[in-house]
């Protein structure tokens, strides 16, 4: 309904639930059809209206929806489409990842949580999305959902301000069971713990760039036995604005809240230090995730004695592919 927003060619109300309609339709035409979906959102602007009204959609045609009462990370949507509570069959999160605060998306997820197959994606496009129209579109108000058919995913606490439309005991501790789920993947929990002890354990600091991570992440990495963890507050930069004032786009130039940039990761350091005056030195690892938090960067220090290979900088941020080598080194040593 904003005039900034209107036409076919922009992600604005009309077109995501004509597009949702359009998925909708093609899951309802499966055999066995479709009937259970994981809806998300991250700290997008508008991003948990979008959702909500895309999740209204869906209860109109029939699907128990399963709505996160809280910006998301996009990787607990995946964990939740096929956990043995809820086998969903579909997911969708309103989020626009790393790109800047301009924009926005619709990540569709199916059933084990990845992405559908490119065939069943031109099959849903071609024959489903594609000839949706507003004709299609209707919706179920939460208030007005049959019993068994509407369910929020969520911590234990109820999210503050939520609107459960009368339903608070239909919510699932899907957090707890997503932790529970990570902790699996350590492959030497006993040196975490060790580390923990020492005289020297190891220092992380963490910057949410105003996402979705910024409770569950240190979470994560408490559970998993870090004891010292500092998260970036500064400038806001754990606060949900989907404007990612610490990362405005310069005049002709986009500035992305992406972790894997440079430019981003050295306005995160910059922060930190502001923040934490000298303890920079102090901390081994700085950890960044983007908004929807499937992303990840991470600063090292650089050895004095070799920062005249790195133009005298201090700190680097390691590419992606260097840090998946040395994870997969460690899987394949321990």
């Amino acid at each position: 309904d904003a005039p900034i927003l209107k036409g076919p060619n922009t992600l604005n109300n009309v077109v995501l639930l004509c597009t949702s309609a359009g998925v909708a339709k093609y899951g309802r035409s499966r055999k066995p059809a479709f009937d259970r979906i994981v809806i998300g959102y991250d700290s997008r602007v508008r991003g948990g209206d979008f959702a909500r009204s895309i999740a209204e959609l869906f209860l109109a045609y029939g699907y128990a929806v399963f709505f996160f009462d809280e910006p998301c990370p996009y990787p607990v949507v995946t964990f939740a489409i096929p956990h043995a509570r809820i086998k969903a069959q579909l997911g969708v999160l309103i989020s626009a990842s790393h790109n800047d605060y301009r924009y926005n998306g619709f990540k569709l997820s199916c059933g084990n949580g990845s992405q559908f197959d490119p065939k069943d994606r031109d099959e849903m496009y071609t024959r489903f999305i594609e000839p949706a129209s507003t004709a299609d579109v209707k919706l179920c108000p939460f208030d007005e959902a049959p019993d068994g058919k509407l369910y929020f995913l969520g911590g234990r606490e109820k999210a503050e301000g939520f609107d459960y439309a009368g339903r608070e005991d239909c919510r699932i501790n899907i957090l707890n069971e997503h932790r529970d789920h990570v902790m699996r993947f350590l492959v030497n929990a006993d040196l975490l713990a060790r580390q923990s002890r020492s005289e020297n354990p190891l220092r992380t600091g963490y910057c949410a760039y105003h996402g979705a991570g910024r409770a569950i992440v240190p979470g994560l990495l408490k559970q998993a036995g870090l004891t010292h963890i500092r998260s970036i507050t500064h400038n806001g930069l754990d606060d949900l604005d989907g404007l990612f004032p610490s990362f405005c786009s310069e005049p002709g130039r986009e500035q992305q809240p992406d972790p894997g940039d440079p430019r981003a990761a050295a306005i995160a350091v910059e922060a930190y230090e502001q923040e934490y005056p000298g303890e920079f030195e102090n901390t081994d690892i700085l950890i960044g995730t983007d908004p929807d938090a499937d992303r990840c960067g991470v600063v090292v220090k650089v050895p004095e004695v070799q920062r005249h290979l790195y133009s005298g900088r201090d700190h680097l941020l390691l590419p992606a592919d260097d840090v998946w080598a040395l994870v997969l080194w460690y899987r394949l040593q321990s």
